[in-house]
């Protein structure tokens, strides 16, 4: 496994204050690519999340924090699952990118916010 430097930063999340680390490299096993990784991460984050309704509790969810940690380079993944299903990937792509292409009109929609989304992706010429 690598060695990871990190700054800690933090985050508001509704009523909570998440930490998450901005990483100048990605953490991950000589056998593990960074794809796996993802997928089970994220396999992680939508079981552990399923049942709940709270935004709070899915960002917070500690399978979406390491996701971000793995930084930028899980932006197209992301994007490439929304495509298939949309899940609450924003508030991580919010961080990741630091851009918010969804309308005012479009919050609360899941559908259009994440045509917002892939549109984005496609307009910044991101494969996914």
């Amino acid at each position: 496994m690598s060695e990871v430097a990190s700054t800690s930063k933090r985050r508001s999340v509704g009523s909570k204050s998440v930490a998450f680390s901005a990483l100048k490299r990605v953490p991950v096993g000589a056998s593990e690519t960074i794809a796996q990784r993802f997928q089970q991460l994220a396999d992680s984050w939508v079981r552990e999340t399923r049942f709940t309704n709270s935004m709070d509790d899915i960002v917070s969810n500690k399978s979406l924090q390491q996701i971000i940690n793995l930084g930028s380079v899980v932006v197209p993944l992301i994007l490439k699952d929304l495509e298939r299903e949309p899940k609450h990937w924003f508030y991580a792509l919010q961080i990741l990118t630091g851009a918010n292409p969804v309308s005012r009109n479009d919050a609360g929609n899941m559908q259009k916010m994440a045509a917002a989304w892939l549109q984005w992706g496609r307009e910044k010429g991101i494969e996914f």
